[in-house]
């Protein structure tokens, strides 16, 4: 049982990219894939954007912080499916830096993505919190539960750039 990645996109649609991961679900049974981006990582010397839309990087939330749950879509047996996401065209992060008195923020454009990487968890099961081990953080549940990581690599076009007046430039 599997979950494959066909196909990658992105389009600009305003101030957002779209994302359009086309799956395909060669199982018997429905699966059942994470429809959030839990990570973005963009290079801008090689133009490559990652997206993981899984929990395998992320770090238990600490006493009094709120964990986000990610959303699922379901995949029929035997059927393609499409997970759209809905991603800024212009990622906000802490800029890298020694002796910093506090964090410096960045702008980074994604105008000039050109490749994209992308992780996605999936199971055979829908995904329930079980809140009878307090020990277990959601985090590590998630972890435990994905049952694959279907990965791909697509080249895609870069968006179009936004020239004055709101208008595409290119």
């Amino acid at each position: 049982m599997s979950l494959e990645v066909r196909d990658v996109s992105i389009e600009p649609k305003d101030e957002r990219l779209r994302v359009a991961i086309k799956v395909r679900n060669d199982a018997d049974r429905t699966v059942h894939a994470y429809a959030t981006v839990r990570r973005i990582l963009y290079d801008e010397a090689t133009h490559r954007l990652e997206l993981d839309l899984s929990d395998e990087e992320t770090r238990p939330t600490p006493a009094g912080g709120t964990f986000v749950f990610p959303r699922f879509k379901a995949i029929d047996p035997n059927r393609d499916g499409e997970i759209r996401l809905d991603l800024p065209r212009v990622l906000n992060r802490m800029a890298a830096g020694e002796n910093q008195v506090s964090p410096t923020i960045e702008a980074v454009p994604l105008d000039d993505v050109q490749h994209v990487d992308v992780r996605l968890a999936w199971s055979d099961t829908p995904f329930y919190d079980d809140v009878r081990d307090e020990s277990k953080p959601v985090v590590h549940q998630l972890v435990d539960w994905k049952k694959g990581l279907a990965r791909a690599q697509a080249d895609v076009k870069p968006p179009r750039r936004r020239g004055r007046g709101g208008e595409s430039a290119g």
